[in-house]
């Protein structure tokens, strides 16, 4: 009889142990933050520099050629890239303007 009391005791408390555990994985699961938009925070100050430097120095041929380029590809260029080659190409026609009106 204390046998079966010692077994039924140790039933129960495996019993509660793997029922609490159980319960621990998904409240643990239920915190945790969707793959999908878990984020890990990428940033490089000097992102700026490194991606800036080249389209800075661009010659209104080269930016013509690059947009031909993102045309051909069906390359959608970052914002930055687009303002950076937009305003090559306005210094360039702002020269080329200044100069016919310098002629006339």
């Amino acid at each position: 009889m204390e046998l079966f009391i010692a077994l039924l005791a140790g039933a129960a408390t495996a019993l509660i142990y793997g029922f609490t555990k159980a319960q621990q994985r998904k409240a643990r699961k239920r915190r945790a933050p969707h793959p999908a938009l878990d984020t890990q925070n990428t940033t490089n100050y000097n992102m700026e520099i490194l991606e800036e430097a080249p389209l800075k120095k661009l010659t209104p041929e080269e930016a013509n050629r690059m947009i031909e380029h993102w045309k051909r590809g069906g390359y959608i260029p970052s914002h930055r890239e687009f303002y950076a080659v937009q305003r090559v190409l306005r210094r360039e026609a702002k020269r080329e303007i200044k100069s016919v009106q310098e002629e006339s």
